[in-house]
């Protein structure tokens, strides 16, 4: 699968400035405990601090955030459903929002970034663990790791983590589809995702040709059901729809062959979809140029796989 988790680590601390204590004793006091490791006091006096006066300071939210974000790391184990998480975003946003002079907009920013990239990596983790009905919370996560990243850094680019992202998707669609090949609409959306990444980028290889084998397929399951019970009227309805999914299998892996010429599975497939579309010159053309190429030693004479 596609994507990749973010090695995310917080060099950020707790730093305490002696001009502020008189005015935010509560929130140095909880800023002390944090760092003395009891994060359940800690949290209970940050608590306390922002029913004051002190709520108006925009250290008192940002230690408060990061109280709440070393729960999240230490104490849950970075839980994916974790509520400690939600708070320690929303109190650096609010640390943020009171921050007029930007004091402390690096600190707030590294800790928005490592709450950013935890959010990316639980999206892929429910990816890798897919199942259908955590779609929405996929896809809440992964649009609050933007969010967040953007406020964090509004240079950072998505482009490649948009790819990765429906790649994974992609992947997890399809794997689901070829369990239970009756649901179309697995298939389908494995497609679509497909689709979004070649969006991004038309020429990246997986995409295209994995696309085009999904396409591929539905014409063959529907091949495989015939059967002496089907009757000559249902028999060319099958046709034709096998033919339509054989044709739009083949730009797809065309694609896929302008960028590798000379991958055996990527010819192979070219022999099967234009021998299933009856162009029998075409797909010998490309069974001769992989035996060509295997005397030539630039295939191998025999592949394990893809």
């Amino acid at each position: 699968m596609k994507g990749y988790l973010f090695v995310i680590s917080l060099l950020v601390t707790l730093f305490t400035n002696p001009l502020q204590a008189q005015d935010i004793p509560l929130t140095q006091k909880a800023a002390g405990l944090c760092q003395s490791g009891d994060l359940i006091g800690a949290r209970e006096v940050i608590d306390k601090a922002i029913t004051t006066a002190e709520q108006d300071h925009p250290y008192c939210w940002y230690v408060k955030g990061y109280i709440h974000k070393e729960i999240y790391k230490l104490i849950e184990k970075q839980d994916i459903y974790s509520e400690n998480r939600d708070e320690a975003v929303s109190a650096i946003r609010k640390s943020i929002e009171l921050d007029k002079e930007s004091e402390y907009a690096n600190f707030n920013n590294k800790a928005l970034e490592y709450l950013s990239k935890s959010y990316y990596n639980d999206a892929l983790t429910l990816i890798k663990s897919f199942e259908t009905s955590d779609e929405a919370v996929i896809f809440a996560y992964y649009d609050t790791f933007k969010e967040l990243m953007g406020l964090a850094d509004p240079f950072f680019t998505y482009a490649t983590f948009d790819k990765d992202f429906n790649s994974a998707l992609a992947v997890a669609y399809e794997t689901q589809y070829y369990k239970d090949n009756n649901d179309k609409t697995l298939i389908n959306k494995a497609i679509a995702y497909y689709n979004n990444v070649l969006t991004i980028d038309p020429l990246d290889y997986t995409a295209n040709f994995n696309t085009a084998i999904d396409y591929y397929n539905q014409g063959v399951y529907k091949v495989k059901r015939i059967d002496y019970n089907t009757d000559i009227v249902e028999l060319m309805m099958i046709q034709d729809e096998c033919v339509k999914l054989f044709k739009q299998s083949l730009p797809y892996m065309l694609k896929a062959y302008d960028q590798t010429p000379e991958r055996r599975e990527t010819l192979i497939a070219l022999m099967a979809i234009y021998r299933a579309l009856n162009d029998y010159d075409r797909s010998e053309f490309f069974e001769e140029t992989l035996e060509r190429l295997i005397r030539e030693g630039k295939i191998p004479p025999h592949s394990s796989g893809k």
